[in-house]
């Protein structure tokens, strides 16, 4: 999916995601806990309703719910709100 990082629903609309994400100083981290690089799709329990769809560009992951929100996260320095 990204350049660094990858990101799965389930069937019933749960989100994994593994990876890192990068800027232009270097790692991140991933999922605000300090960790710089997560080796092993885990549960992303920061979206709290069922997603439907997932994507995402380089260092950023967007994330369509079932109720039309969208959520992104990671290097968001280029994305135009």
């Amino acid at each position: 999916m990204g350049e660094y990082h990858m990101a799965g629903v389930t069937s019933d609309g749960k989100l994994y995601t593994w990876g890192t994400y990068k800027d232009a100083n270097g790692y991140m981290g991933f999922d605000g806990e300090g960790i710089q690089k997560q080796n092993t799709p885990k549960l992303y329990e920061a979206i709290k309703e069922k997603v439907i769809s997932v994507a995402s560009n380089e260092n950023i992951t967007y994330a369509l719910t079932a109720t039309g929100h969208v959520y992104e996260w990671g290097n968001t320095k280029y994305v135009l709100n």
